[in-house]
């Protein structure tokens, strides 16, 4: 009966048309378009850590296809005393992370999606300078690590929306 009642379930989910959530495979339309993007000379200090991630998120299978969009980043980071104590000891610093992004279309040059994404992330002052100087390091790279993961979402959603409007320009031409 389990056996029956697992093919059932089986057979159900595919049939409506479910697909998972956070699958890696490479099928959808998004996924190609993201592939697409060539990313700009990036102004920031970090920009190669920055552009690794994105390389990642945007294009995870290496697939080498023709860039139609360019996608220029400016990233600002500043560093400030969030918790101070009253001998004017810093035990919590923070991170602000603003990220001004354009994504334009190589052809045209029209603009598709433009916004600011903005990150503040905290960290204690620990008592050993190198202890505090990794934590430092390995906050910020996991800031960047989700700036281009929130960067990849608002591309998706950006691109879906510009490949609509194609597509109901060329039903009106």
């Amino acid at each position: 009966m389990r056996l029956y009642f697992s093919l059932l379930m089986i057979f159900l989910i595919t049939a409506c048309g479910f697909k998972p959530m956070y699958s890696t495979s490479f099928d959808s339309e998004s996924d190609y378009s993201l592939s697409e993007i060539r990313i700009a000379h990036l102004k920031s200090e970090q920009s190669y850590k920055l552009r690794n991630y994105l390389e990642d998120e945007l294009d995870p299978n290496g697939v080498s296809a023709e860039k139609f969009f360019d996608l220029s980043i400016d990233v600002v980071d500043s560093i400030s005393g969030l918790l101070v104590q009253k001998d004017s000891t810093i035990t919590t610093k923070q991170h602000n992370i603003i990220a001004n992004y354009n994504l334009k279309e190589n052809s045209s040059g029209k603009v598709i999606d433009k916004g600011i994404i903005k990150f503040s992330v905290s960290f204690s002052e620990l008592p050993s300078e190198y202890a505090t100087y990794a934590l430092d390091k390995r906050t910020y790279d996991n800031s960047l690590q989700e700036l281009a993961s929130t960067l990849k979402k608002r591309l998706i959603i950006a691109l879906v929306k510009y490949q609509k409007t194609l597509k109901h320009e060329n039903k009106l031409s």
